[in-house]
């Protein structure tokens, strides 16, 4: 039993191994030279001046860039995006939300004094 097995065993074909996937050539991307207004305009003023009617087509864009080898130019689109954003964000900076704090404490205070005053 353990003869015959082995003898079949051996006329088995070897496994397959995984092919070499084929390098296939996307052409230029709009990454490249020339590179698409859209993205030109997302590098220079960030995503958010991107029209809102043109953002999927701006996102088609990105995942073409991505396709024709230009991953490192997304991701430093979208960390540029983020530190200006960052730079651009400030806490607590305007009128609005000074005067929101304010009233905040206002009422607090109000509150607190109302529960520990003596009558």
């Amino acid at each position: 039993m353990l003869l015959t097995g082995a003898c079949f065993a051996s006329n088995l074909p070897p496994k397959r191994t995984k092919k070499a996937k084929k390098v296939i050539d996307l052409g230029t991307g709009p990454c490249h030279d020339p590179v698409h207004p859209l993205i030109t305009l997302a590098m220079e003023k960030g995503v958010k001046a991107v029209p809102l009617r043109k953002i999927f087509l701006y996102r088609k864009l990105l995942k073409q860039c991505k396709k024709t080898g230009h991953r490192e130019t997304v991701k430093q689109l979208k960390l540029k995006d983020y530190q200006r954003d960052y730079q651009k964000a400030q806490f607590m900076a305007g009128w609005t939300s000074n005067h929101a704090m304010c009233v905040t404490i206002v009422i607090f205070y109000y509150y607190v004094g109302m529960v520990t005053a003596e009558k």
